[in-house]
């Protein structure tokens, strides 16, 4: 019975009539009238005839019911007739027969409007508007129609009369509503707004289907809102209206059509006029309604009010409890809309505009957010914490000694407070939670940090649940807190902790105390932590934003501000530049704050900055400055909702930073005229996230800085005295010639201008003459633009001449200037009446700018012209640049510019592709494979163009003198950032610092490719594969030279890789070589360590392939794919890869041995390997045993080669063997190693050749492996040969004390000479002679005595000093990583061999005394540990003396050498005696490696570490003890970083390390560093490896060991299990 339509239906049905569902039985009801016409109007009065009543005359006010008659009987129905009702004549409205109509009065209208008849009550409505209409006669909308003058009590017939259930009266009142709320007072009320709208929604207007009636639905609620007199009152009115009664609507076409309206109201008004609170409060009804259009409807209203706001952070309630796919509809929406539209209607009484109520909306909303949080947060019921800790297992588990045990305590603890925020019983006499307190307070000093952030996460919830009733309590506790700041893992924990106790527990006035307030955290003489001095100033600092609500203590006075003042205008002097940024923040903080008191209260202290720190004063008083991003500008509110972050520039652009911009910090803030503040520009998160994360290639824009206001230019220009400025103007006066209306005039007072910037006065007021003068005569030219050329051409010429003045001081261009005259340079470029002046000005340009700025924006002005001649002048200008300043000058700016010229070279004249395709020649000649790279990288170039642009590349190589050239011009910008230590960019330097765009390879190939590049399922699979072949190498081609090989397509590209690998053996023939040569595009496209990771798959298939295929068309396909994928891209410079030496040689030798010597292509092979063995590992660098692996099957390989049957592979064999013995990549032992393994008949083949090689001299090579012709030759020779003695060793280093007997050191060596064997006269001795010397030289025990006399003699003698030479020689630090970088026995070798020792000897004997290295050195070696006891007490000696003195950097000089000493003997055989006296070297040595404050690199720690980790682990009786605490102490001791400690030593002995104690000791060690410092100490390849080996142990001791090392590594992880193993993957079994 409520929905009057279904009513109507239900009636149509019943009565078997298919008659109009609205009308038919109203026709019934009044009698059976069936008037043809509906048209209804006021009958017209007669001629002469006096006026009718339905017309009023007068403005009083009409009783419609003064002379009605109206009965109290209700009509009988009369029966239906085909004849005209005569109803007519029994009631007051009249049916005119002879019109068929309808006549309503002013005297009828009531009646009319009670009638059941829906055409009497429309011809009512229709009258009530012709009435207002006529009181209005065509004025202008304004709501001055009085409503009772048109009709008494109209207002409140209004809301009732729109509630007709008829259609076609429907329409008709609605359109009379829309009247009266166009002209009529009371529509412009809200109570009025609100009755009419909430009757349109319980009525059936909001629920009709039909489009009319629709339409004037919403245009009557548009027209409400519009009209109203009280501001945004009536849309307040009608918006809650909509949303009260339309969300709770049964009709689900009302529902739809309300909340539609509300979105239509935001984008007609604003969705800053809408009622926020309401919609926030009915925003979960929309959002969680059934109906799909509602939901969606609700975002968009949500999404308009984020974008008239500005921000999400004022609904961030609401957004929080929103599903995640409405959260990404709603951020897809802001992405693609970010800002709001112009609101479409204007308020018509309302004389503020949507945009300045923004404010009040977010106020609004952050109110309503703040009173619920409040209603709620008072309706919760206090948590009785004390009580219910009782029932948990608190007290037990604290009691627990495991940490683990503590901090599960502690987390039951914070459960038991309740959520946040917290609310806990307060303090009384039943509630004391001072044991609780104190128990807390215990915690804070826990070894595991863990427990100690539960401690402090426990006591913010206490202060902040509890409140200042704690006060005597937790006050002490707030300086030790703020201490812990030291360890940065507590940083979050106490960040939390202090904020919690401002306002609740302490305020300002208890943290400026001066004995246990935080001011003593700021002390930087007594506390050297500089993070915790910066922390405790941030602290203040956020206790300053945040007093208006942090609490009862949080109270900001301005004497609070004065003591807080003080301590940051002292700690901008503070030893540490973070405390300074940081104090300095916080002043700045302070006089922006909103309060004036505390804003002048700093200011005032401030002051005293302006004589003793004035560059600190200027950048906190300059207008616009922002130190801190979070503080708010000076005199802006702080609750009206945060600003977006990240926003990006309002400008889009690729330009360069400006140098200005890098200097000094410039801000663009609106002009002094704009009264209006700028509304946010709103952008979702992933466009903030995206716009701050900028590629290499990318430019940021600098803003234009504010140019001076032009009132401000002419006052300073006055102030100049600057000749004829105020004459009359036919006296040449400059002012008025600058506003004379001729150009002759004008011209002149710029060239006056001109003139004085030569002259002293300006010169001097470089800073602010220059811009000021620009803009007044950029004001007075049309921003430069006049008609008149001879304006425009003395507008140049000053240019020129300001510039002398930024040339002078080397001070860049301020970029608006750059712009201008960018602009006028590169416009006029081509007009001969400039020829003189466009060019010099866009040359001098880059002479006082970068010259990629000037390059990008002359490129943006270009592209805006039509006319070919410009784009000509501007090409022939670039190439003159290009020799001028050189290419490598244009820095980032080279991509833009090249893909310019690109775009250039298809122009459709002749002169402007001619003039492009010269640049791109003069770019090549001096950038050669970069520019071909970028040309391979834009896709977007048509072929033609390509071959024009390769073939004049061609024409123009690459200069190798280029790099070396000085050019004739330079920018004066980049001159003075060099001279100042900054990055000179551009000419400075010859990096452009761009990165060349790669192509990952394998994801433009289809996806089914390397499936078809397999498939052998029939007869035609050849084909797929083909076709899968040529699309890898069509891509190949087309990313030539660009293939990505990083670590996200790295794996696809090993695949790809192994299936070309597997075609190489394809049974079709034809496909063999297609895959060959797609190998070699693909090595021949990637950078050195891929193209050598690569390699090792292909190589070995490439070698097989080139011996044995039988087609030369394979084995030369072959052999160009080995030459090609062991070559570095052009792009990297060219030449052969070092990196893929090591697998060539190995793939080389194995394939060879396999194969065999009877190859038909093995020549070929052998003649690629002579070309490239130069570059093979060398024996001195090959120390590590897979190298030696390596060496000696290449040197078998290449011995089997000279007893083959092919002479051509037996030359190749020999060449390849002198080249490999000069230049150290085989030595003489591998290869008779490897002809001892050969026949008889075989050996005395080669042996002729093994024996020529024996003399062949030596070449000496560096650290760094380099080609064979770049390195300086030495006479030494081969091994087997005697060595000659070192030229720069000196005779004797002591001389003699007395004349009676020798010296110490006389004695060693004569003692040594004694002990030495005789040598024989044979250059060539054999190996049983060398084995005979050595066993006939064992010193007898009279010489051993005599020898270890004149060792202590030595050690007793003050004259001499074990390290000091008298040549008195030095060793660099570069010398000391050289010899570093040198391949060493690393661990788990051995590193006490001979020849590692007399390699030592060698390297170390020029820097000792000889004396020493005798000692040091003994004939025999160092078989055990007692050989060296002697040269350890020497040697501790030594470092005694460098003690006292002062000099221990002469030890740490050759602290490598001493290490590799130690090594050594340290790894020979035990003995009790040479372990103490190593020991007691160790101690030393870490002594003085401490004194001199030196940190062991890696090299020297790996030499040290692991082998007393190894030793430690097998030691046994009182050295088991004695080892573990040296080792201990040197960590202590911080000589080498523990991180390091534990990711290299303690993994690579765990991971090596064959012996189970040792083993278990490293895991301990490696437990201990994580422990300490994280899972740094440990990393991601360190947790493998104690995976791996955690499974593989079998000990269980160790695997106890293992678990409490993952154990620890895992809460690191803060327990996350998955996390752990995800790393570890399948090294961790089941």
């Amino acid at each position: 019975a409520e929905d009057a339509d279904l009513l109507a239906e239900l009636r149509a049905i019943s009565m078997g009539s298919s008659k109009d569902r609205f009308g038919a039985e109203d026709d019934d009801d009044n009698g059976g009238t069936s008037t043809n016409t509906e048209s209804i109007s006021r009958p017209k009065p007669k001629k002469n005839a006096p006026k009718s009543k339905s017309v009023p005359t007068k403005k009083e006010p009409v009783d419609p019911f003064a002379n009605a008659q109206v009965s109290d009987k209700v009509p009988e129905t009369p029966k239906r007739s085909p004849t005209k009702s005569n109803s007519a004549t029994s009631s007051p409205i009249v049916v005119d027969a002879t019109n068929d109509k309808i006549v309503v009065t002013i005297e009828t209208v009531h009646d009319a409007i009670a009638s059941k008849n829906w055409k009497f009550r429309k011809a009512a409505y229709e009258l009530l508007a012709t009435l207002v209409n006529e009181e209005v006669q065509g004025r202008e909308p304004a709501n001055d129609v009085d409503s009772d003058e048109v009709l008494r009590s109209l207002d409140q017939l209004i809301p009732n009369i729109v509630k007709e259930s008829n259609a076609g009266a429907l329409d008709a009142v609605l359109r009379f509503a829309l009247i009266y709320a166009d002209h009529c007072t009371g529509a412009s009320n809200a109570s009025q707004a609100n009755e009419i709208a909430e009757a349109l929604v319980t009525g059936p207007a909001l629920a009709s289907a039909r489009p009319s009636t629709s339409k004037l639905v919403k245009s009557l609620y548009m027209k409400l809102m519009e009209v109203g007199n009280e501001g945004v009152s009536s849309i307040h009115a009608v918006v809650e209206a909509l949303l009260t009664h339309g969300l709770t609507s049964k009709k689900p076409k009302v529902i739809v059509n309300s909340v539609t309206l509300v979105l239509d109201a935001a984008y007609a008004f604003g969705a800053a006029t809408l009622p926020l609170s309401k919609i926030s409060s009915n925003a979960s009804k929309m959002l969680e309604h059934s109906n799909r259009s509602v939901r969606e409807t609700g975002i968009e209203i949500l999404a308009e009010i984020c974008r008239s706001v500005g921000s999400k952070d004022p609904l961030e309630a609401i957004i929080s409890t929103m599903r995640p796919a409405q959260v990404s509809e709603l951020d897809q929406l802001l992405e693609k809309k970010p800002n709001h539209a112009s609101p479409s209607i204007v308020l018509r009484y309302s004389k503020t505009s949507s945009g300045s109520s923004t404010d009040d909306a977010i106020a609004a909303l952050h109110a309503s957010a703040e009173e619920a949080a409040a209603d709620k947060f008072a309706s919760r019921p206090t948590v009785e914490l004390l009580k219910d800790l009782k029932g948990t297992a608190y007290a037990t588990k604290m009691k627990e000694p495991k940490w683990s045990e503590k901090a599960g305590a502690l987390d039951i603890l914070i459960d038991c407070g309740g959520k946040k925020p917290y609310k806990l019983e307060r303090p009384s006499r039943n509630v004391n939670y001072s044991d609780l307190i104190s128990e807390l307070k215990r915690l804070l000093q826990h070894s595991h940090f863990a427990v100690k952030s539960r401690s402090m996460k426990a006591l913010a919830m206490l202060a902040e649940g509890a409140g200042e009733g704690l006060y005597p309590n937790l006050k002490p506790l707030l300086l030790p807190i703020v201490e812990s700041f030291k360890d940065k893992k507590l940083t979050a924990a106490v960040t939390g902790c202090i904020d919690a106790f401002f306002g609740n527990i302490v305020g300002f006035g208890h943290l400026m105390e001066k004995e246990d307030g935080i001011v003593i955290c700021m002390n930087d003489k007594t506390q050297k932590n500089a993070f915790v001095r910066k922390s405790a100033l941030s602290y203040l600092k956020r206790c300053v934003e945040r007093s208006d609500k942090a609490g009862p203590r949080g109270s900001f006075s301005p004497e609070n501000a004065l003591e807080i003042a003080k301590l940051c205008v002292l700690k901008t002097t503070d030893s540490d530049a973070t405390v300074r940024t940081e104090a300095s923040s916080l002043l700045k903080a302070m006089m922006n704050h909103h309060d004036n008191e505390i804003s002048n209260a700093t200011i005032q202290v401030t002051r005293d900055l302006e004589t003793s720190n004035p560059r600190l004063f200027k950048t906190l008083n300059a207008p616009g400055a922002s130190i801190s991003p979070s503080s708010p500008g000076r005199g802006q509110s702080t609750g009206t909702g945060k600003q977006l972050s990240n926003r990006g520039p309002s400008r889009p652009s690729n330009l360069p930073k400006s140098p200005r911009k890098a200097t000094k910090n410039i801000s663009v803030t609106a002009k002094r005229s704009t009264s209006v503040r700028p509304k946010p520009k709103l952008s979702s998160p992933k466009a903030s996230s995206s716009s701050m994360t900028n590629s290499s290639n990318d430019f940021n824009v600098p803003p234009d800085e504010d140019s001076p206001e032009l009132e401000d230019a002419l006052s300073y220009l006055s102030s100049l005295n600057i000749p004829n400025w105020d004459a009359a103007e036919d006296e040449d006066g400059i002012l008025l010639g600058l506003k004379s209306t001729e150009w002759k005039m004008r011209r002149d007072a710029i060239n006056q201008l001109r003139e004085f910037s030569g002259n002293e006065i300006a010169k001097s007021e470089f800073e602010k003459y220059p811009e000021n003068v620009l803009v007044v005569v950029r004001e007075h030219t049309k921003q430069f633009k006049d008609s008149n050329f001879n304006i425009v051409k003395a507008a140049i010429e000053l240019f020129l001449a300001v510039f002398d003045s930024y040339e002078m001081h080397s001070v860049p261009l301020q970029f608006w200037i750059t712009r201008c005259a960018t602009r006028i340079a590169v416009e006029k470029i081509s007009d001969k009446k400039f020829s003189t002046t466009a060019l010099p000005l866009l040359t001098r340009l880059c002479e006082v700018q970068t010259p990629e700025t000037i390059v990008i924006l002359s490129i943006e002005v270009i592209e805006s012209i039509k006319s070919p001649l410009p784009h000509e002048g501007l090409l022939s200008w670039t190439t003159g640049f290009i020799k001028d300043f050189g290419a490598v000058s244009l820095g980032k700016s080279l991509i833009s510019c090249f893909n310019w010229v690109l775009k250039e070279c298809a122009n459709t004249n002749i002169k402007v592709r001619t003039a492009a395709l010269k640049v791109v020649g003069e770019m090549h000649s001096q950038l050669g494979p970069m520019l071909k790279a970028l040309l391979n990288s834009n896709t977007s170039v048509e072929d033609s163009v390509k071959t024009q642009v390769e073939n004049k590349m061609n024409l123009s190589p690459m200069d190798p003198a280029v790099k070396t050239k000085t050019w004739p011009k330079r920018c004066l910008v980049l001159i003075k950032e060099a001279s100042d230590g900054e990055n000179a960019g551009g000419d400075e330097g010859n990096s452009l610092g761009i990165e060349i765009p790669r192509t990952d390879l394998v994801a433009n190939l289809p996806p089914d490719c390397l499936t078809r590049m397999g498939l052998k399922e029939n007869k035609d699979s050849w084909k797929r594969r083909k076709e899968a072949l040529e699309e890898v190498e069509s891509a190949c081609i087309r990313f030539d030279g660009l293939i990505s090989s990083d670590s996200s397509c790295f794996q696809s590209l090993v695949k790809l890789m192994r299936g070309l690998k597997a075609r190489l053996s394809d049974s079709q023939s034809n496909l063999k070589p297609l895959a060959a040569k797609n190998i070699a595009s693909i090595l021949g496209s990637v950078d050195g360590a891929a193209q050598a990771k690569l390699g090792k798959i292909v190589y070995g298939p490439l070698i097989v392939a080139a011996m044995n295929d039988n087609k030369k068309l394979m084995r030369d396909t072959t052999l160009n794919a080995l030459r090609k994928g062991t070559q570095k891209i052009e792009l990297n410079g060219g030449g052969n890869n070092p990196l893929a030496m090591l697998p060539l040689m190995e793939a080389f030798a194995t394939e060879l041995i396999e194969v065999g010597q009877k190859a038909v292509g093995l020549p070929d092979v052998l003649a690629i390997i002579a070309d490239l063995v130069t570059y093979f590992p060398k024996v001195d660098h090959s120390s590590k045993s897979k190298a030696k692996t390596g060496e000696a099957l290449f040197a078998q390989s290449i011995i089997k080669c000279l007893i083959s049957s092919q002479s051509d592979s037996r030359a190749r064999a020999e060449e390849i063997l002198k080249e490999s013995i000069k230049s150290r990549v085989l030595n003489m032992s591998s290869l008779e190693k490897a002809s001892a393994k050969l026949l008889a008949v075989e050996q005395r083949k080669v042996r002729p050749i093994l024996d020529s090689l024996g003399s062949m001299p030596i070449e000496e090579i560096p650290s760094q492996q380099s080609p064979r012709k770049n390195m300086p030759r030495a006479a030494s020779t081969i091994p087997f040969q005697k060595p000659k003695s070192s030229p720069g060793r000196p005779k004797s280093t002591v001389p003699f004390h007395h004349s009676g007997r020798d010296s110490p050191a006389q004695s060693i060596m004569s003692s040594s000479r004694s002990r030495a064997p005789s040598r024989t006269s044979q250059t060539k001795p054999n190996r049983r002679s060398v084995s005979r010397n050595r066993r006939d030289s064992t010193p007898g025990t009279k010489s051993v005595s005599d020898y270890s006399s004149a060792v202590s003699d030595l050690v007793t003698d003050p004259g001499f000093h074990p390290f000091k030479t008298e040549s008195g020689i030095s060793v660099s630090k570069a010398h000391r990583l050289n010899r570093q970088r040198e391949h060493l026995p690393e661990y788990p070798e051995d590193p006490s061999g001979k020849d590692v020792l007399n390699n030592l000897k060698k390297t170390w004997s020029p820097l000792l005394p000889h004396p020493t290295s005798e000692v040091l050195f003994p004939t025999g070696g160092i078989k055990m540990q007692d050989d060296a006891s002697s040269g350890c007490d020497l040697l501790c000696r030594g470092i005694d003396m460098l003690l006292e003195s002062g000099e221990e950097n002469i030890l740490i000089e050759q602290i490598d050498l001493v290490i590799r000493w130690f090594a050594c003997a340290f790894c020979s055989r035990d003995t009790t005696k040479g372990m103490q006296s190593m020991m007691s070297f160790l101690v030393k040595l870490a002594h003085l490696i401490k004194e001199a404050d030196y940190e062991l690199t890696d090299t020297e720690s790996f030499m040290l570490l692991p082998y007393l980790l190894e030793k430690a682990g097998a030691a046994k009786g009182r050295f088991r003890e004695m080892l573990p605490e040296i080792i201990t102490s040197l960590m202590n001791d911080s000589i080498y970083p523990l991180d390091r400690y534990g990711s290299i030593i303690c993994v690579s002995v765990i991971e090596n390390t064959s012996t189970p104690k040792t083993r278990g000791l490293a895991v301990r060690e490696c437990q201990m560093c994580v422990e300490k410092i994280g899972l740094n100490s440990l990393g991601k390849k360190g947790m493998q490896i104690v995976a791996k080996m955690y499974s593989e142990e079998t000990l269980t001791e160790n695997k106890t060991m293992f678990l409490d090392l993952i154990e620890s590594a895992i809460l690191k992880m803060n327990g996350d299990v998955k996390r752990f193993m995800k790393i570890c993957g399948t090294n961790l079994s089941n």
